[in-house]
């Protein structure tokens, strides 16, 4: 698979784990999930680059969640070529 195919199949894991967790056991944030899109800036030092967009109040509860899925993201091998960053009150849009 290209890189770009890595990349965007990453984003829809991460796209996919953070519905998930707003149905279930954080189901009281309320959040609005958007994307996986790609960047602004697509491809960066050779790397593709896909974003998606939540929205939601900035509270321990969403940092709870982000820091969770961070974690998680990291820790399963399938993603051992992907890197995902959490962009608070980001203008890239």
């Amino acid at each position: 698979a290209s890189g770009e195919d890595l990349a965007l199949k990453g984003a829809l894991r991460v796209a996919g784990k953070i519905n998930r967790a707003l149905k279930t056991g954080y189901s009281d944030i309320g959040a609005k999930v958007f994307g996986p899109a790609p960047a602004f800036i697509s491809r960066l030092n050779n790397k593709y680059r896909f974003k998606v967009m939540i929205c939601a109040q900035n509270n321990r509860r969403m940092r709870e969640l982000i820091t969770r899925l961070l974690v998680d993201f990291k820790r399963d091998r399938q993603n051992r070529r992907i890197s995902v960053v959490a962009d608070v009150n980001s203008m890239d849009f």
